[in-house]
């Protein structure tokens, strides 16, 4: 074991070393933790010849309820399982190709099994009729353990599947066995005589195009035609395509709605036990077509684009205005008024390698382009002056609390969005653009959170998290009252 141990530990050295130069350097090089641990991660840039080197370091979890980490480099276990810390040191410049990243594994072992758990176990079910159970493992510390599997078994009267389905096959009760090692739980379903004599299936259209969604609605009726309400019904399609294809595919929910995705004709049945009703439709073709065309092409050939936007300038003429990455830090403005004839009329260089986010504000008035890369290490924004988009001048820049560069922008009455080093951003006000101000800042607080864009609509900032997801934040709105 301690052969296996070394070996890992020599392998990740030699992982973190692959390329001359500076290197990061993680102590311990594994790490094993139990549910509830914390332990600290000790993590250094190092040169070629092993001395520590001055730069930042962002550690990130792939998954925060599961592992966290703090801004001590304190790591949690919450969740059991393989899990993923990503440690990057940005270049100091900038720039993203010559950055540190390693993705760091943490394995956070199982603790024993406590319990199974069946709930919502119907009071009777109708012979024939399949109902699936909600089966959940618990361990000792009370977490859902979905990684393990539950063998069921049944006495006579009901049959089971390794999906947890139960299926009655004739009146009475059925004892229904669920296991996992030494753990059990037996309980009891009520089994009843069918009562489901027809059914009766109905559609709100025979036909339409692929696409349109179908209603089906069926009802169990017994043998004197009155509907049995509690008896299950499931529906299910088959469907022949007109084209080469034998079938067609669709999608049908167990409410009744039905989507075909090409077209052709599809037998929609429904069941409950041994009693089947079926219907069948067609799916006509949307024949919905529209040729594209390029009418128009704005070249920039020694150099790759990054973003850009459009918009009405003041003379009520339409204007482009694109970034760059990875080159020399210029900004192009184009006049796209006739499509069939796109001019480049104007351009701005500023100190920096990637354009990366090009914005207008809504008067079409200024512009804010974001910079990173920028050889004085100083990136953030660069206001300028569109008035006249052929003769564009440069107003301010701006680079407090951005200098880890600015991946997206958005501009929304006089305030500027900037994304501040992909955690949060800021909000700047910049009424008056030769003196732009911070006046607010949104960060969310949960461990290795990040950000890539934001949008602003209608007083409500929404913002893309990755693995927080979407945030929505009132900004002037006045009604959302936060994220």
């Amino acid at each position: 074991m301690k052969r296996y141990s070394l070996l890992l530990s020599i392998m990740t050295y030699c992982l973190l070393s692959y390329a001359q130069g500076d290197r990061l350097v993680i102590e311990p090089a594994q790490l094993t933790m139990e549910v509830g641990d914390k332990v600290n991660l000790k993590v250094t840039v190092q040169d070629a010849k092993g001395k520590v080197v001055d730069r930042p370091i962002r550690i990130f979890s792939r998954n925060g309820k599961a592992i966290g980490v703090d801004e001590n480099n304190n790591v949690s276990a919450s969740i059991p399982g393989e899990h993923n810390i990503i440690i990057i040191s940005p270049d100091p410049s900038g720039d993203r190709d010559k950055r540190l990243r390693v993705d760091y594994t943490v394995n956070v072992n199982y603790p024993s099994l406590a319990e199974i758990g069946i709930d919502d176990i119907p009071n009777k079910i109708y012979a024939g009729t399949t109902i699936s159970l909600k089966i959940k493992v618990l361990d000792k510390t009370g977490y859902h353990r979905e990684d393990v599997k539950v063998q069921l078994s049944s006495t006579s009267n009901a049959s089971v599947d390794a999906f947890y389905n139960v299926t009655g096959l004739k009146a009475g009760t059925a004892t229904i066995t669920a296991k996992v090692d030494q753990i059990v739980n037996k309980v009891n379903i009520n089994i009843v005589e069918n009562p489901v004599y027809s059914i009766s299936l109905n559609s709100d259209m025979q036909e339409a195009n692929a696409g349109d969604v179908f209603h089906f609605t069926g009802k169990a009726l017994d043998k004197k035609g009155k509907e049995v309400i509690d008896a299950p019904i499931t529906y299910a399609f088959t469907g022949k395509a007109y084209d080469v294809s034998s079938s067609a595919s669709g999608l049908i929910k167990q409410d009744g709605r039905f989507v075909a995705n090409e077209p052709g004709l599809y037998t929609i049945t429904a069941s409950s036990g041994a009693v089947v009703s079926r219907m069948t439709v067609n799916a006509a073709a949307r024949n919905i077509k529209r040729k594209v065309e390029l009418v128009g092409h704005g070249t920039v050939n020694n150099k790759h684009t990054s973003d850009f936007w459009v918009w009405e300038g003041v003379d009520g003429r339409d204007y482009a205005v694109t970034g760059t990455w990875g080159a020399d830090g210029t900004a192009y403005f184009w006049d796209v008024t006739d499509p069939g004839s796109i001019e480049k009329i104007d351009s701005i260089q500023v100190d920096a390698r990637t354009v990366n986010d090009v914005k207008i504000s809504e008067d079409g008035k200024i512009c804010v382009i974001s910079r990173e890369g920028a050889s004085n290490r100083k990136n953030g924004l660069v206001i300028i002056d569109v008035t006249n988009p052929r003769d564009t001048k440069i107003i301010s820049t701006f680079t407090e609390n951005l200098t880890g560069g600015v991946h997206n922008v958005f501009i929304y009455q006089n305030h500027v969005y900037a994304l501040s080093a992909g955690q949060k951003y800021y909000i700047i006000n910049i009424e008056d653009p030769k003196n732009p101000r911070i006046v607010s800042k949104f960060e969310l607080d949960t461990p290795g959170h990040s950000i890539h864009d934001v949008w602003v609509v209608d007083g409500i900032a929404y913002s893309s998290n990755w693995s927080d997801g979407v945030q929505l934040v009132d900004v002037g709105n006045g009604v959302a009252g936060g994220s």
